[in-house]
């Protein structure tokens, strides 16, 4: 059988990338990964194991008590191998390195239906060997397979974007796009974003508005629900509030806004920003943080409002700031002293832009990308940045890169046979 296999491989680039995109991430996994890092989805995951439920206690902070923090399939992920394995969290490094690479086919497909096939193909190398995405697996958080689900719905939105209104299947797949997006917010909360940004898209361009609503929109939008349900009842009964997806954002705003905030979640010296005010308004905090999450994210919030009202020039500064960070560098973060990932940010910045230049001219760039692009800029500017917030805006400037390597490629091969002539 071996032969058979290597011909077909040889015989279809995309292979060939997918599994030179899971040896880059094994390799990673086996020489630089910190595979037995816990971060809380492993220590969630281990509270309910221990029959406590999903529960947190921000780090010995408050009280155990039942959390929304985070979405939960993730958690469920972490559980499963916890439950196998223990705290060896090697074996689930290597799964995720085969998810992650597995993102190779929608990267692809994607570059292909919205450009053509040689972008597809570079756009999927591109995923398959850009140091960031070949990293993201290595880390026991979920953000290796939230792009793979961003890509699947980008390119479910493109497939409806070319259907047939009128055809029986257009609401199949509609629906298919919902149950996909519902499922990839309850991995990470970013998916909504590129799903509001397809829909929008799709209503803005696509005539007419009232067959698109009924075909596509009001079907993907039920099976969203339809997902998320079961997630919202648990928290429903459990905490006793309607809480959708999660209640981080009143804590994310309390620790971007407050008198010595950075723009981050960490310090200038590289410690948490949560730690310093807990530490410096410890009686404080102790006498008046509520044991429940929802009513504790409250008061997160009402701190961060307050300090926004009595210092609104100063909010202004740190949100510039953190505009700044999300298009360049947080200085703050470790990731941004790496020489690798600066570097090949800056090479992705000097392709990408003439790519978007190149394709906004030709009236090829879709709307999806720049909707998606501000969205996640209003979600997380006006709170804190980190550098994983703007991993799908950087999924879309490798798109970009990609298309400005095959138009100037092309316009080489032209120059060519013209010379040639």
């Amino acid at each position: 059988m071996t032969n058979p296999i290597l011909r077909w491989v040889s015989n279809h680039p995309l292979a060939t990338i997918t599994i030179a995109a899971l040896a880059a991430r094994l390799a990673v996994t086996f020489t630089v990964a910190d595979v037995n890092k816990v971060f809380e989805y492993q220590l969630i995951a281990e509270n309910m194991l221990q029959g406590k439920g999903m529960s947190w206690n921000e780090w010995g902070r408050v009280p155990l008590s039942p959390t929304s923090l985070f979405p939960p399939l993730y958690i469920y992920w972490c559980r499963l191998f916890i439950m196998i394995f223990g705290q060896n969290f090697l074996f689930m490094n290597i799964a995720q390195a085969i998810v992650a690479a597995s993102g190779c086919i929608p990267a692809w497909l994607v570059g292909e239906r919205m450009f053509d096939r040689k972008t597809g193909t570079v756009f999927a190398l591109l995923f398959a060997l850009y140091p960031e995405m070949a990293f993201l697996h290595s880390r026991n958080t979920p953000e290796f397979v939230y792009v793979v689900f961003a890509l699947w719905v980008i390119f479910i939105y493109l497939v409806l974007r070319n259907s047939e209104l009128i055809a029986k299947r257009t609401i199949f797949v509609s629906v298919g796009f919902g149950l996909l997006a519902g499922a990839g917010i309850l991995i990470r909360e970013g998916v909504l974003v590129v799903a509001g940004a397809a829909m929008l898209s799709l209503v803005i361009h696509r005539r007419p508005v009232s067959l698109v609503w009924r075909r596509i929109v009001l079907p993907a939008a039920l099976a969203g629900i339809l997902m998320l349900t079961p997630w919202t009842v648990r928290n429903f009964i459990v905490q006793g509030r309607f809480i959708p997806i999660r209640t981080a954002y009143g804590m994310n705003l309390w620790m971007g806004n407050h008198d010595k905030a950075t723009g981050t979640d960490k310090t200038y010296d590289g410690g948490y920003q949560m730690n310093l005010l807990w530490a410096e308004h410890a009686d404080y905090y102790r006498q008046s943080m509520p044991a429940d999450e929802q009513e504790r994210s409250a008061f997160y919030r009402h701190e961060a409002l307050r300090f926004i009202q009595a210092h609104p020039w100063h909010y202004l500064k740190l949100t510039a700031r953190r505009l700044y960070y999300f298009v360049w560098f947080d200085p703050t973060h470790p990731l941004a002293r790496n020489l690798i990932y600066r570097s090949s940010y800056v090479i992705a910045l000097l392709m990408g832009i003439p790519g978007i230049m190149l394709a906004a001219r030709r009236r090829k760039i879709d709307s999806v990308l720049l909707i998606s692009f501000f969205g996640f800029i209003a979600l997380y500017v006006p709170v804190i940045i980190l550098p994983r917030y703007r991993i799908i805006p950087m999924l879309f400037l490798l798109l970009m890169a990609s298309y400005a390597a095959v138009s100037l490629w092309d316009w080489r091969q032209k120059q060519r046979a013209t010379s040639a002539v």
